[in-house]
């Protein structure tokens, strides 16, 4: 039946988050594969089969991960189960955020506000992060997951974002840019999906991009690159075609990359960064040794004659 509560302020020490998504089949679905407890100071208000309002301040704990969020949650059980979720992240394991996509790979943490509005089908989702490293990256959009195939069309803007620092597989730049994504699905295999950045001043280890653009639509396990640019101080690439995402897809890339001196990517060629005198390779000398060899022999017997004489 109808179970009303009347504001109560309960101490969570610890209470299992198995038992609060229970409340809800939506919540079930929305938090499926978030786990653990919360430990510390809530308010509930609400009804089991009208809406269901928590104000508080926990610490989540799930597999290693831990979370510290303050802030309300709303959830409509009834007409369509909605919610309207307003948390400050203080911070927020980005590991546990990635169980909702686990090929991404994310690690690290990240502090600020978030907030998730709407049913399944169709989630608002807007945050303003500040990571642990210093990077900073605001999205906005929605997501739905209400299939059985996510869709999502969100914007993100970046600022001195580390990838390695968020991401397990993620390269070490520093990224200021514009993004887009567009589309359905996460598998390369079925996702249809359009992809779009533009890059403001950032680097990439020890080599700097001015600006750059990108244009990618993804479909039946191919990536069509409409754009691919990028201008650094030595560097000019751009690049346009089709690439497979999956065995049996083939496709066809052609690109330009002009650069002005290498010297720019001394840290990336082996030996590069060295100014002394470097003994040849033994793979080298060999041959050439074998070769100096053979020519005295040619020569020696050529002149056999003449020396006799």
């Amino acid at each position: 039946g109808d179970s009303r509560i009347g504001a109560p302020s309960l101490q969570a020490n610890p209470l299992q988050v198995t038992l609060v998504k229970s409340l809800s089949p939506a919540l079930t679905e929305m938090l499926q594969p978030i786990g653990g407890t919360l430990v510390g100071d809530m308010t509930l208000n609400g009804s089991t089969e009208t809406y269901l309002a928590i104000v508080g301040d926990v610490t989540h704990r799930d597999r290693g991960n831990v979370s510290q969020l303050a802030g309300s949650a709303r959830f409509a059980i009834a007409a369509g189960e909605s919610f309207d979720i307003r948390l400050q992240a203080r911070p927020i394991s980005l590991a546990e955020v990635g169980l909702f996509a686990p090929r991404l790979g994310l690690r690290g943490t990240a502090s600020g506000p978030i907030s998730v509005r709407g049913t399944l089908d169709n989630l608002r989702l807007a945050t303003a992060l500040r990571l642990s490293d210093g990077g900073f990256v605001e999205a906005n959009g929605t997501v739905g997951l209400g299939g059985r195939t996510p869709r999502y069309d969100l914007t993100a803007r970046t600022r001195n974002l580390n990838l390695n620092a968020a991401m397990a597989s993620g390269p070490a730049p520093s990224v200021t840019a514009s993004v887009r994504a567009s589309g359905a699905g996460t598998n390369p295999a079925t996702m249809r999906a359009t992809f779009a950045a533009d890059f403001a001043a950032s680097s990439w280890d020890s080599v700097s991009v001015d600006s750059g653009s990108v244009r990618v639509a993804i479909a039946n396990g191919l990536a069509n690159v409409e754009r691919l640019r990028a201008t650094g101080r030595s560097t000019r690439i751009e690049a346009a075609g089709t690439f497979g995402l999956v065995a049996g897809r083939v496709g066809e890339l052609r690109y330009s990359v002009a650069i002005d001196s290498l010297g720019a990517y001394n840290r990336l060629i082996p030996g590069g960064g060295d100014a002394g005198v470097v003994a040849p390779r033994p793979g080298v000398v060999a041959p050439a040794r074998e070769q100096a060899r053979q020519d005295s022999i040619r020569i020696a017997r050529a002149t056999e004659v003449v020396r006799a004489a």
